[in-house]
C-alpha cells in the first residue's frame, strides 16, 4: 500500500514566485484598498490620503531609476505595498462614529491619529520625491556638463 501510495504521489514540482508579478500585484491591492477607502473616510482624511498616494504612486514610477538594492526602493515599496495599507485597515474595521467621535488616545479620536500618520507620511514621501527629483536634476546636470564639454570643443562641427 506505501508503495502504490509512493507511485501515485506527484513528483516535486519547483514553483516559485516571480518577484515582479508579486510586486505588481501587492501595488494593484493596495491601489484597490486606496481607492475604496476614499469612498468611505471622511474628507480630511480623504484629501490627505489621495496626496499621499499620488506621491507614492510617482516615486514608484521613478524607482527603476535607482539601483533595486537601494534602501530606498525597498523602502518605497514596502510603504506602498505594506505600510499604508497597514495603517488603513484597523481604522476601516471600525464603525465610522467611533472611529470619528470617540476619543481613543487621550482626546484624540482615530480620525485625529490617523491623520497624524498620513501627514508624517506625507512629509516623508515629499522629501523622498524631492530627493529623487534632486538626484534626477543632477543627473541631468551632469550629463548637460558632459555635452558642454564635447560641444566646446567642437563649436564648428556642423561648418
Amino acid at each position: 500500500l506505501y508503495l502504490v501510495g509512493y507511485r501515485l504521489t506527484p513528483s516535486h514540482v519547483d514553483i516559485h514566485l516571480d518577484k515582479e508579478l508579486a510586486k505588481e500585484n501587492a501595488f494593484k491591492a493596495a491601489d484597490k484598498l486606496v481607492k475604496e477607502t476614499l469612498k468611505h473616510v471622511s474628507q480630511p482624511v480623504a484629501e490627505v490620503l489621495e496626496r499621499v498616494w499620488i506621491l507614492l504612486q510617482d516615486l514608484m514610477k521613478r524607482l527603476d531609476r535607482f539601483d533595486p538594492n537601494d534602501k530606498i526602493v525597498h523602502d518605497i515599496q514596502k510603504t506602498a505595498t505594506h505600510h499604508l495599507p497597514d495603517l488603513l485597515e484597523p481604522y476601516l474595521s471600525l464603525p465610522p462614529a467611533f472611529a470619528r467621535f470617540h476619543p481613543v488616545k487621550g482626546d484624540k479620536t482615530a480620525r485625529d491619529l490617523l491623520l497624524e500618520q498620513l501627514n508624517n507620511l506625507e512629509k516623508s514621501l515629499n522629501t523622498a520625491l524631492t530627493d529623487a527629483l534632486n538626484e534626477d536634476v543632477d543627473n541631468l546636470r551632469i550629463q548637460g556638463e558632459f555635452l558642454n564639454k564635447i560641444f566646446a570643443h567642437n563649436k564648428d562641427w556642423l561648418k
